[in-house]
C-alpha cells in the first residue's frame, strides 16, 4: 500500500474516533459540566505553576539562610513553608480528584454511547459474520474507553501545565543566566540564557532517545492486550462449559489449549519486558543526571563567590522545572503509549461497526398475511447454502418446514429475523408483532423472573399487563411449577437449568408476548412426546389467531408441511 494512501486511511480512522468517541461528549447534554470541570482544572493547573514559582523563590531564601547560618531567618523560612506546603497539598488533591471525576463522567457517557452503537443494527452479531477480526469487544467498551478518557484528560492537562510551566520558568531562568560568565582559558564567554538552552538541548536528546528505544512498545502493548484477553476467554469458556468438558473428560485438551495460549502471551510479554527495561534504565539515568547538569555548569561560579548557595539551588530547581516541562513527552511515554494503543483498538472497533451496515429489504407483510419469497442464502464467501421455499403465512395458520439437517433451515430463520445479510434480495425486517425463537435457548444472568420475561425489560411490564398471577399460571401450564421457589433468586440459569426446562421457558415467553407471527426453530428437540403435544395444544389454543411457523425434523399433527423447491438442495 502506498504511504500516502496508508496515511490517509490512518488519518480517517483517527478522525472517526475523534468524531465518534472524543468530541461528542463536549457538545452533549453534559457539555456544561464538561467545560466547567475542564476550566476549573485549567485554573488549578495555573495555580500549581504559581505555587511552584513561589516555592522556587522560597528555596533560594531557605538555602541562603543555611549558608549564612542565620537561625532566626531559618526559622522564619520554616514558618513560611507550612502554609506553602498546605497550598501545594490542596492544589494536588483538588486536581487529582477533579481529574478523576471528570474522566469518569466522560467514560460513563462514552461507554453508554458505544454500547448503543454496538447493540444497534445487531452489530454484535453481524461483525463476526463479515469475516472481520473483532477481538474482545467487551474490553474495547470497558477498558479501552476507560484508558482513552482517563489518559486523554491526564495528558492534555499535563501538556498544558508543563507548557505554562516552561514559559514561566524559562523567563526566570533566562534572567538568572544573565549573571553567568564562563572563562575558557583566556576567553570569557557570555551566553544569554545558557541554562535555558542547555535544558532544551538536554530534553530534546532525551525525547529522541526514549522514542527510539520505546517506540515498538506501543504495538507490543496492543498485542499483549489481545493475548491476555484470549487467555481469559479460554478460562471463562471452560467454566461456562464445565459440565460437557467434565463429562467428556476433556481436561487434557483444555490444559493443552491454555498452555499454548499462555505461551503466546509469555513470548510477547518478554518482548515488552525487554523494552521496558531499556526505557526504565534510560529514564532513571536521565532523571538523575538532570539533577547535576546545572550544578556542573553553575557550580564554579559559587566557588568563586559570584553567586550564593541560594542562587545555586534556585538555578538547579528552575533548570529541573524547565527540563521536566520539556521532557513531558518522555516522562509520560508509558501513558501516551497506552492511550495510543487503546486509540488504535477503538479505531478498528468503530471501523468494523461502520462496515457491518447492509441495505435492508422489505418483508411483504400486512395484518392479513405475511409473504416471504424464495431466497438464495449464501455463505460469507458467496457460496450457495440453500434456496428457501416460498412462505405465505396468514393469521391462524400452522405451518412446518422440514428438510434434512445441514440444508440451511436455521440460516433461513436468521434471514427472516434480519440478522443474516448474505442472501439474494436483501435483508428482511420483521415488525414488532413477530417473535423468533432460536434453536439454542438463551437465559440471561439474573433472577428466574427476568429469564421468563426476556426480552421484555421489567420496566415495560405495566404497559403489557403482565402480573405475577399471570406468570405463575403460565409456569404451571408449561410444566415449570417446580421452579416457582426460584422466581426471585438470582443465578446463572443458562447452566443451572436443563435444556428441556429452557425450551419450556421459550414456550412461556411466546405465551407472554402474544405475537401475531411466531417462528420457532426446533422448539421441542429436548422434550418428550407428552410435553411436546401439551405445549403445542396450549400454544395453538391460547394464540389461535397467530400465524405459527416451525422449523423441525419431526412431523407435527395439524401443521401444514411447506413444500420445498425442486432446486433447494445445492
Amino acid at each position: 500500500m502506498p504511504r500516502k494512501t496508508a496515511f490517509r486511511q490512518s488519518l480517517r480512522a483517527v478522525l472517526l474516533v475523534l468524531k465518534e468517541q472524543v468530541f461528542p461528549w463536549w457538545i452533549s447534554e453534559e457539555k456544561t459540566l464538561a467545560w466547567l470541570g475542564m476550566i476549573t482544572l485549567i485554573i488549578l493547573s495555573l495555580l500549581s505553576v504559581y505555587v511552584a514559582v513561589i516555592f522556587n523563590n522560597w528555596s533560594r531564601d531557605f538555602y541562603n539562610t543555611i549558608e549564612q547560618k542565620n537561625l532566626d531567618a531559618f526559622l522564619h523560612q520554616v514558618v513560611i513553608f507550612i502554609p506553602l506546603f498546605l497550598l501545594l497539598l490542596f492544589d494536588f488533591c483538588s486536581r487529582s480528584y477533579l481529574t478523576a471525576w471528570l474522566s469518569f463522567r466522560w467514560r460513563r457517557w462514552s461507554t453508554v454511547q458505544l454500547q448503543k452503537t454496538w447493540l444497534s443494527n445487531k452489530n454484535f452479531y453481524k461483525i463476526p459474520l463479515l469475516g472481520k477480526e473483532m477481538d474482545n469487544p467487551d474490553q474495547r467498551i470497558s477498558q479501552d474507553v476507560r484508558d482513552v478518557c482517563y489518559g486523554t484528560i491526564a495528558i492534555l492537562l499535563s501538556f498544558f501545565r508543563e507548557g505554562v510551566n516552561f514559559i514561566t520558568f524559562s523567563i526566570i531562568l533566562w534572567n538568572l543566566s544573565r549573571a553567568f560568565d564562563f572563562k575558557i582559558a583566556s576567553l570569557t564567554l557570555h551566553i544569554p540564557g545558557l541554562l535555558v538552552w542547555m535544558a532544551i538541548l538536554y530534553s530534546l536528546i532525551g525525547t529522541v532517545f526514549i522514542f527510539k528505544i520505546g517506540g515498538p512498545i506501543i504495538d507490543l502493548d496492543r498485542i499483549q492486550e489481545k493475548r491476555e484477553a484470549n487467555f481469559r476467554y479460554g478460562l471463562m469458556r471452560i467454566f461456562e462449559r464445565r459440565e460437557e468438558i467434565a463429562t467428556l473428560g476433556g481436561e487434557a485438551v483444555e490444559e493443552e489449549f491454555l498452555q499454548g495460549t499462555f505461551l503466546e502471551l509469555t513470548k510477547n510479554y518478554y518482548q515488552i519486558l525487554k523494552r521496558q527495561i531499556y526505557i526504565n534504565l534510560f529514564q532513571n539515568f536521565y532523571r538523575n543526571a538532570s539533577m547535576f547538569v546545572p550544578l556542573f555548569l553553575v557550580g564554579p561560579l559559587y566557588f568563586k563567590n559570584i553567586i550564593t548557595m541560594g542562587v545555586l539551588m534556585q538555578a538547579q530547581g528552575m533548570f529541573g522545572e524547565v527540563n521536566t516541562s520539556l521532557s513531558s513527552l518522555m516522562t509520560e511515554f508509558n501513558t501516551i503509549a497506552g492511550v495510543l494503543a487503546s486509540f488504535k483498538r477503538l479505531i478498528a472497533f468503530h471501523a468494523l461497526m461502520k462496515t457491518s451496515h447492509h441495505p435492508v429489504g422489505d418483508l411483504m407483510a400486512s395484518n392479513s398475511e405475511l409473504h416471504i419469497s424464495s431466497l438464495t442464502i449464501r455463505t460469507p464467501s458467496n457460496q450457495k447454502i440453500w434456496i428457501s421455499p416460498e412462505v405465505l403465512l396468514k393469521p391462524g395458520d400452522r405451518k412446518i418446514l422440514m428438510a434434512p439437517s445441514g440444508t440451511g433451515k436455521t440460516s433461513f430463520l436468521r434471514v427472516i429475523s434480519g440478522i443474516y445479510p448474505y442472501v439474494d434480495g436483501g435483508l428482511i425486517t420483521l415488525t414488532q408483532e413477530a417473535m423468533i425463537i432460536p434453536q439454542r435457548p438463551y437465559m440471561p444472568v439474573g433472577t428466574l423472573r427476568q429469564c421468563l420475561l426476556y426480552p421484555t425489560p421489567e420496566s415495560n411490564l405495566a404497559t403489557q399487563d403482565i402480573t405475577e398471577e399471570i406468570l405463575l399460571c403460565l409456569m404451571k401450564n408449561t410444566f415449570l411449577e417446580h421452579l416457582i421457589p426460584l422466581l426471585h433468586q438470582r443465578d446463572d440459569y443458562q447452566n443451572r437449568l436443563s435444556l428441556g426446562e429452557q425450551q419450556r421457558i421459550n414456550f412461556l415467553r411466546v405465551l407472554l408476548q402474544k405475537p401475531r407471527w411466531i417462528f420457532m426453530d426446533e422448539p421441542f428437540s429436548q422434550l418428550n412426546k407428552e410435553y411436546t403435544q401439551s405445549l403445542l395444544d396450549l400454544l395453538t389454543n391460547t394464540l389461535s389467531s397467530s400465524g405459527i411457523f416451525i422449523v423441525s425434523h419431526q412431523e407435527i399433527v395439524g401443521f401444514e408441511k411447506i413444500p420445498l423447491p425442486q432446486d433447494s438442495s445445492l
